[in-house]
């Protein structure tokens, strides 16, 4: 049974009010003068690399690891640097941030109300050697779209809008199609119709900004992904407030989750129980959201610390008491419809170019004493090193990293309380509804532990080449998530679990070249050897995948 109670209701209403009365108040203020700063620089911009880079080269720790970040924060970040003091490739780099900024208004004027478009198109071939191996390399998450034009519109000084029309291949496409070549769709069904996958309005002022649509996160400074809010998942629908200091930076985010369930999860939620385990009541309410506070400290140029702490609401609709985002969301004591999780940070910088990295999550943690059937420890733990120099009008990057995930981290009994972000559409190869879940947190998700090694030379918006090795361990719990029973069994389990670990290692060599103002040409090359494939014994995989592209931009 599935309803829809008063108390969502009023949560929705409440919500929508906050927003409307948020967005009216800013345009009933507005702040001429200074220019439209209020616009989000997506997450696969070089700006971030330049910036990371600039600070490092300085001996400081880079700046926040909540991204992205809006124009006017970054104004704030490049402060700290000298641009009069900067020379040969760190010029470069900072010319390059200074460049972006540029708006080409296209209707109307900037500093009242202007229209931006461009227009991206990428020709994208790929090819791999072993057909057993489902998966690819260069997968969904790598692939350039087909064709991506971004819309914005600045208001005055402190309103923006940005509307990306984005045409790609289906997620099913890419991984159940034998034939996919080409990053251009056999069939018009073939494409992902989750479009937009970038939409929102964005609104602030000096020091603060407020987002609401769709778009990407990011929170942390993990390379292969973070372990509370990761860029894996394709978007969030989220509302987002920040503020940010020289010293302190706070952030806080709900996040709509879908709250679908597979035909399997519906068959099992029609028991009683159904989907919930143990003594905790089933609601089946079809709810879904996730809600995160983050506070960042610049205790010195040379430390930098952050606390993140996240819930997800699910199986029922949360009280506006539970809402509150400075509250400590540990303190709901909800088990039955909410699963809390913290993490801590920390950068160190040494020395001129050397940034050395830590991340902890927990999930769970059970004590010494506590009995085999209480709650699993569920713990997550990162750790690593990145070093930058400059090298003629580039900059050579050496990174090197270790995660390793408990085996019910991110877990919980019930599918509405995990911290996965699930994404339905329809699939014109299936003839049905496909389901995606993607963890928020690490890209590899629980029972894991991965190593990763990579070397990278980079002349900004001119020239990237680089390589990487990476080594995973995957136990028999790393697809977990996406199983209605995981939670059950045994619990004191070590990372990796299983007799048959799948080891997987890859090695990859990627390149990148600017012809011209409009032209870019690149490549992407794999190795990819796999023991005990999918956890099945002594099955092995040996495959080599080559990906080429040429990107356009108007």
């Amino acid at each position: 049974m599935e309803r829809n109670t008063g108390t969502g209701r009023k949560m929705a209403g409440i919500l929508r009010f906050i927003c409307l009365t948020a967005f009216i108040s800013i345009l009933a203020f507005p702040c001429f003068g200074d220019g439209n700063r209020q616009r989000i620089v997506p997450l696969d911009s070089e700006i971030y690399k330049d910036i990371d880079t600039l600070y490092l080269i300085k001996g400081l720790t880079p700046p926040s690891y909540a991204r992205p970040w809006s124009e006017d924060e970054i104004d704030m970040i490049l402060s700290k640097l000298d641009p009069d003091h900067l020379e040969g490739a760190e010029k470069l780099a900072y010319d390059n941030i200074i460049k972006s900024f540029q708006k080409r208004i296209l209707l109307g004027k900037e500093e009242q109300a202007g229209v931006a478009i461009k227009l991206k198109a990428n020709l994208e071939g790929y090819v791999k050697t072993d057909d057993d191996r489902d998966e690819w390399e260069h997968g969904y998450e790598e692939r350039l779209p087909l064709v991506d034009i971004p819309f914005e519109f600045f208001l005055w000084d402190n309103f923006y809008i940005d509307f990306n029309l984005t045409l790609r291949e289906a997620h099913d496409v890419v991984t159940d199609c034998d034939y996919d070549y080409c990053n251009v769709p056999e069939k018009i069904q073939n494409l992902d119709p989750t479009i937009p996958f970038r939409a929102f309005m964005s609104a602030g002022g000096n020091h603060w900004n407020v987002q609401f649509g769709r778009d990407k996160l990011s929170w942390g400074n993990g390379e292969t992904g973070n372990l509370v809010l990761s860029d894996y998942s394709d978007f969030y629908n989220v509302i987002k407030f920040t503020t940010y200091w020289k010293v302190l930076k706070f952030t806080t985010i709900y996040a709509g989750m879908e709250s679908h369930l597979t035909k399997e999860e519906k068959e099992i939620d029609k028991t009683d129980p159904g989907l919930t385990q143990g003594n905790y009541d089933n609601f089946r309410e079809r709810y879904k959201a996730l809600m995160a506070h983050r506070l960042e400290a610049r205790i010195t140029d040379k430390v930098s610390v952050a606390a993140t702490e996240a819930i997800i609401f699910g199986n029922k609709y949360p009280e506006l008491s539970n809402i509150n985002p400075v509250t400590i969301f540990h303190s709901v004591f909800a088990p039955e419809c909410s699963n809390s999780l913290m993490s801590l940070e920390a950068d160190y910088a040494p020395c001129r170019g050397l940034d050395i990295y830590a991340q902890f999550a927990m999930d769970e943690c059970k004590l010494a004493i506590e009995s085999d059937s209480s709650r699993p420890t569920a713990l997550g733990y990162m750790l690593g090193a990145r070093y930058v120099m400059p090298v003629s009008t580039g900059f050579l990057t050496l990174k090197l990293e270790g995660a390793k995930t408990d085996p019910y981290l991110y877990n919980r009994w019930h599918p509405l309380t995990r911290y996965t972000n699930r994404r339905r559409y329809w699939s014109y190869i299936e003839d049905g509804y496909m389901y995606v879940d993607k963890p928020t947190g690490y890209e590899h998700g629980p029972d894991a532990m991965v190593f990763y090694l990579a070397g990278e030379y980079r002349i900004p918006d001119d020239l990237k080449l680089g390589a990487e090795v990476t080594m995973k361990f995957l136990g028999e719990l790393n697809d977990s998530l996406s199983d209605p029973f995981s939670y059950n069994g045994a619990r004191n389990r070590i990372s990796p679990t299983g007799d048959d670990v799948a080891r997987e290692l890859v090695i990859g060599l990627h390149g990148e070249k600017r012809l011209n103002r409009s032209f870019k040409v690149g490549a992407d090359a794999y190795y990819i050897n796999i023991d005990n494939y999918h956890n099945i014994g002594g099955k092995t995989i040996n495959d080599f995948e080559i990906a080429a592209h040429v990107s356009y931009e108007l």
